[in-house]
């Protein structure tokens, strides 16, 4: 937060990292490269993609379709997501010089202008003797965790199209996706307690409801 005093050339001041702000930040901006990653393994390497925005509570990013993701699909993309912190990738941050990008393949964010020597974030198991073994490998000045186990779960929040040919994807990676997970399913519990049902026949116990409506309205 800054001051409401201008600053000024000379000044001294302070700069101060809240720790759990930066985890929690930094836990949704690696999210958001596994996420990339995973669409690109069920929609193709054609997939792109363009812009993202990460914070504590969430990441986004719009990418490249060529059709509409079917909810199997986007679903198949969060199983893939969890898989990779089930795997137990390491994240390796490092500059390198920007011709790398193309020796190893890196994926960039089109229309992104890169500084030489690049940071590149990779994700795998054996470190850069292994690079082309690898997860993901992103050019990215950003926050990021050490080790995907930090991020406990991934949780696709939402897909939804901006343009033609362009999407936006939402989720959440560690505290944040387990508080969302927890206020979900304390949902689900009060509603089946007032369905007088256990929460996982909600649906069915919905499903009746209506069937009932219906033929009452019949």
């Amino acid at each position: 937060n800054f001051t409401a005093f201008p600053l000024k050339t000379g000044m001294r001041v302070k700069a101060r990292v809240f720790s759990e702000v930066r985890y929690r930040t930094a836990c949704n901006h690696t999210a958001a490269h596994i996420v990339n990653a995973a669409l690109r393994q069920v929609f193709g390497d054609n997939t792109r993609q363009a812009g993202s925005d990460v914070d504590p509570v969430k990441f986004r990013f719009d990418y490249t379709a060529a059709k509409t993701p079917a909810a199997e699909e986007i679903l198949k993309v969060e199983t893939i997501s969890n898989a990779a912190i089930a795997a137990g990738y390491k994240v390796f941050k490092m500059e390198r010089p920007l011709a790398d990008a193309g020796k190893f393949g890196a994926v960039t964010l089109l229309g992104e202008k890169y500084r030489d020597p690049a940071r590149f974030v990779l994700i795998n198991k054996g470190g850069w003797n292994d690079a082309k073994n690898r997860y993901s490998l992103e050019l990215c000045g950003g926050t990021h965790v050490d080790d995907l186990a930090q991020l406990m779960v991934i949780k696709i929040l939402k897909d939804s199209a901006v343009s033609r040919g362009v999407r936006r994807i939402e989720g959440a990676a560690g505290p944040a996706a387990v508080e969302y997970l927890t206020h979900i399913v304390s949902i689900a519990e009060r509603a089946a307690f007032r369905l007088s049902t256990a929460p996982e026949e909600i649906d069915k116990r919905v499903e009746h409801l209506l069937e009932n409506e219906r033929k009452l309205r019949a």
